[in-house]
């Protein structure tokens, strides 16, 4: 029998010998290379060696040189050998099979509870008192849209976000909470990608998962193509050169990784390359003071016993098990053609695409209250646009306006600040700083890039002493908000 107590030292005992296995066995299910002790338990030599037991010439000849250096029958050892090699196969089949993460089972009290309250009126709004009560503070609507997106890894159309915000600003830490109300067996959680990481991964390994990307702008550019083609098409390939098994010859062979996954990432970048922000929602965090003071007094309130972390830890706890009651069903909505977006959208094709994908993960979540067609698919219902419309607002005007979120943050204060002293001031960096409490990086950032879409103009100055700047753009964007606020309505109103 083999002794499999220490892992890094097998042990396997026979009439004929002690075989000790050294520093325990390789993964991979293709080889069984070992590092091998034999001892004839009458005498106090050993035997040692490496050697791979599917090499079927090298065990005969191990077999052989024990035998001849402990004093053995060589057809007992290579009986013995045979026998050890089928016991390790088991073992090592064993060992990967437990290295899969077991699906966890919903108690039957909770599956209940968990069907109730997705059962429950004004759902999302439910579900966004829980996020609170995990620890997410404020973005109220950011954290509801990144709980949908995420919450889509395992449906038949999955769904990417991109957090954007400055340095410090809370956006890993609000994807961090974000992805601990997601089952953790099916979270992947990755701070850096090398270009041919993804390649490497077995074929179902990534499929219906959720991965956290914590900096996407650490990720090389090959990175980002395999995510980007991962994401895009569910899959990616890769030629590899193999070892034929029979023959020894060296053979071309295509490898494939499937995906099926959903991902959230995080960058400090206003913008990032076009054909990867076409595919994912892109979220601003809130950097306001007002938010500021939210955090603050959430810290506060943790440091002297207000909130604790067991009442975090329950509200995570019922969210991952409420996504595990969740079924990938198909869904079909009566209205997609009903709702145009608005025009002036980049890349409007696909923006539709995902606001449509978005409708659908929102009636996945109400499935215990939506109706099923003769298909057995989910009936998306008016509500559940008129839903996604509320929470995506903010994000289809990221997609409307030329500004990134953060950028266009700026300069809304910016233009607040210089109306009040007349729309000719001219203002230099310094005193944005001051006003603003903004770093030094931060502001210069603003103003190159304000620069380079012509939204402000450099006057008076010199690099030594600085410059002077003017607003050249006057342009309403809450006017330009309200309309497409109004467009949107009236189509909805249109609906019957």
């Amino acid at each position: 029998m083999l002794d499999t107590t220490n892992p890094n030292s097998l042990h396997y005992t026979t009439d004929t010998a002690f075989y000790n296995i050294k520093g325990g066995v390789a993964e991979e299910l293709g080889s069984l290379k070992i590092s091998l002790a034999i001892k004839n338990p009458e005498r106090p030599r050993k035997y040692r060696c490496k050697v791979d037991l599917y090499e079927h010439n090298k065990v005969i000849q191990i077999a052989r040189e024990a035998s001849e250096k402990l004093d053995l029958r060589v057809d007992l050892v290579e009986i013995d050998l045979d026998t050890l090699t089928d016991l390790l196969e088991e073992y090592q089949e064993q060992g990967i099979k437990e290295e899969v993460t077991p699906s966890v089972q919903v108690p039957q009290a909770t599956a209940k509870k968990c069907i109730e309250f997705l059962s429950q009126p004004n759902l999302l709004n439910k579900i966004n008192e829980l996020l609170q009560q995990s620890g997410i503070v404020g973005e109220s609507y950011n954290r509801l849209i990144l709980f949908v997106i995420a919450s889509s890894y395992k449906m038949p159309h999955q769904l990417n976000a991109l957090i954007n915000g400055s340095s410090g600003s809370g956006k890993s830490h609000l994807l961090e909470r974000i992805t601990n109300a997601i089952p953790q067996e099916d979270v992947i959680t990755l701070t850096r990608i090398t270009e041919r990481s993804l390649y490497n991964y077995q074929e179902t390994e990534l499929m219906h998962k959720c991965l956290l990307i914590e900096d996407w702008d650490g990720l090389e550019q090959g990175a980002e193509y395999a995510l980007r083609e991962l994401i895009s098409k569910g899959m990616i390939t890769s030629s590899v050169s193999v070892k034929h098994k029979k023959n020894g010859e060296i053979r071309g062979e295509v490898r494939k990784v499937y995906g099926a996954v959903s991902t959230l990432a995080a960058t400090t970048k206003g913008h990032i390359y076009e054909d990867n922000m076409n595919r994912v929602f892109v979220i601003s965090v809130d950097e306001s003071m007002e938010q500021t003071n939210r955090i603050i007094e959430y810290q506060d309130n943790k440091r002297s016993g207000k909130i604790t972390n067991q009442s975090e830890q329950e509200s995570i706890e019922f969210l991952q098990h409420c996504v595990r009651m969740l079924k990938p069903l198909e869904v079909v909505n009566p209205y997609a053609h009903k709702i145009k977006l608005p025009v002036e959208s980049k890349n409007v094709r696909r923006l539709n695409n995902l606001f449509k994908a978005f409708v659908n993960q929102i009636t996945l979540i109400h499935q215990y209250q939506r109706e099923l067609d003769k298909e057995n698919r989910l009936i998306t219902t008016k509500e559940d646009i008129i839903q996604s419309l509320d929470i995506l607002f903010d994000a289809i005007m990221l997609k409307v306006d030329e500004l990134d979120g953060n950028l266009r943050n700026f300069f809304e204060r910016l233009k607040a600040y210089i109306l009040d002293k007349g729309k000719s001031y001219e203002f230099n960096q310094y005193e944005l700083r001051q006003a603003f409490n903004l770093s030094k990086s931060s502001v210069h950032r603003y103003i190159q890039e304000l620069l380079d879409y012509s939204y402000i103009q450099r006057k008076a100055g010199s690099p030594a002493k600085g410059y002077k700047y003017s607003i050249t753009i006057w342009e309403d964007h809450q006017q330009k908000r309200d309309e497409i606020r109004a467009f949107l309505l009236n189509q909805l109103k249109r609906i019957k």
